[in-house]
């Protein structure tokens, strides 16, 4: 088998029902597999998706085993010659594997390679490509040189940021969040160290492939969509345990024998969780004043680009949205479906400031995902953004990466 794409899932039905729409679309003419391993959701996962994905192989835990245990659980499935870690609020292009697979069996010395990702706003994410965090380099982070010096190899280089996000290069950390390993670096490394729960795993495997004499590529040329922060909250006590616990056994791991470095790095990351205590305070202080003055939320004016047969099915959707929202007009991707539509796609924006609008909805298959998130990344954070693929039962979306985004079903 030529490929096997790993996710694990918990509690984002409607994200993985959109994933798994996209992963489809990707692994079109491949011979190929698909390992879902949900970790225990209580969102009616299983119901909403099992029988709508009968190609998909599904696990369903009794328990959260964590991140990287459940990865390894699938893993031990997989038979395919490539191994796709995935997370499951992620869309894919539709020529994603048809691009990095021929790219990483030309090279064997690529033992794993990660991906240009933007968020759900158009943004660039900079954890697309990183360098090992050094206690030097995360210090550079944590006091904002690398914003100051953000093309510095020595203070950017947290981010690799002397690495331009268009350039295709080699580094040493990539985002476990979108990773694809051959079978020799998946069998070299046994994958996941399972004493990561969630975090800092995916910086562990990339130097685990580095010690076992392949090399990590980042490959920008088939840009992803992640939503950041779905299967977990920001700014929580159990996120602030898990993300800290698993950076310390990161340091305890790899700087054992470096106590001067270790110290530092184990300094860094008190710090770190002191700042993360203080901002959830700050947090819950907002949120109480909010509660205390709730303001009545407007209407969001939303432009719909979807197909007139399409747009039928959305309507049925968008009154679920947790604000209420106005459909300011329909866009066309295809010229042959003009009828009832404000204007094409190729005048999107200035449709969009016409009708007032700050939401766009992309229904794909009506569009394909690979040109919308083109059009995205040319316009960072310009509109909020909602996707639905066509025949799917929901929406999703995302605008900000420490906030939940949105899961839209009528089921």
């Amino acid at each position: 088998m030529t490929l096997s794409v790993i996710i694990v899932s918990y509690q984002v039905r409607c994200f993985l029902e959109q994933c798994l729409c996209s992963v489809q679309q990707a692994i079109n003419g491949l011979d190929a597999e698909v390992i879902v391993v949900d970790n225990h959701s209580h969102d009616g996962s299983r119901l909403f998706l099992e029988q709508a994905f009968p190609w998909v192989r599904f696990v369903w835990n009794t328990e959260n085993t964590g991140f990287a245990k459940a990865n390894n659980q699938a893993l031990a499935m997989a038979t395919g010659d490539f191994i796709l870690f995935l997370n499951p609020d992620m869309i894919l292009p539709e020529n994603f594997f048809h691009q990095s697979i021929p790219f990483m069996r030309n090279d064997p010395g690529i033992g794993a390679m990660g991906f240009k990702m933007i968020d759900g706003a158009g943004f660039f994410l900079p954890e697309s490509k990183r360098m090992e965090p050094t206690a030097w380099r995360a210090c550079c982070r944590f006091l904002r040189l690398s914003a100051l010096f953000s093309r510095s190899s020595a203070f950017a280089g947290y981010y690799a940021g002397h690495i331009a996000d268009t350039d295709e290069a080699d580094v040493e950390v990539l985002a476990g969040a979108c990773m694809m390993l051959s079978a020799a670096a998946a069998k070299a490394t046994g994958g996941f160290d399972e004493r990561y729960f969630m975090y800092a795993e995916d910086i562990d495997l990339s130097l685990m492939v580095r010690k076992a004499g392949f090399r990590n590529r980042y490959f920008p040329h088939t840009p992803v969509i992640h939503f950041k922060g779905e299967s977990t909250r920001k700014l929580t006590l159990t996120y602030i345990r898990h993300f800290y616990g698993a950076m310390d056994l990161y340091v305890r791991k790899f700087y054992r024998e470096q106590p001067v470095v270790r110290l530092l790095m184990q300094s860094s990351i008190a710090l770190g969780r002191f700042v993360s205590y203080a901002k959830i305070c700050v947090q819950k202080t907002m949120h109480l004043l909010i509660s205390l003055f709730p303001v009545k939320q407007k209407p969001v004016n939303m432009l719909v680009l979807a197909s007139n047969a399409s747009l039928n099915d959305l309507v049925r959707i968008v009154p679920y949205a947790p604000r209420p929202i106005c459909i300011s007009g329909r866009v066309y991707a295809d010229p042959a479906d003009q009828s009832y539509a404000v204007g094409g796609f190729h005048e999107l924006d200035q449709l969009a400031q016409r009708t007032g609008s700050d939401m766009i909805l992309f229904c794909i298959g009506d569009i394909q995902a690979g040109r919308m998130i083109e059009w995205m990344e040319k316009r960072p954070g310009k509109y909020e953004y909602l996707m639905h693929y066509r025949g799917s039962r929901s929406l999703v979306g995302s605008s900000h990466k420490d906030k939940k985004g949105w899961q839209v079903s009528p089921v």
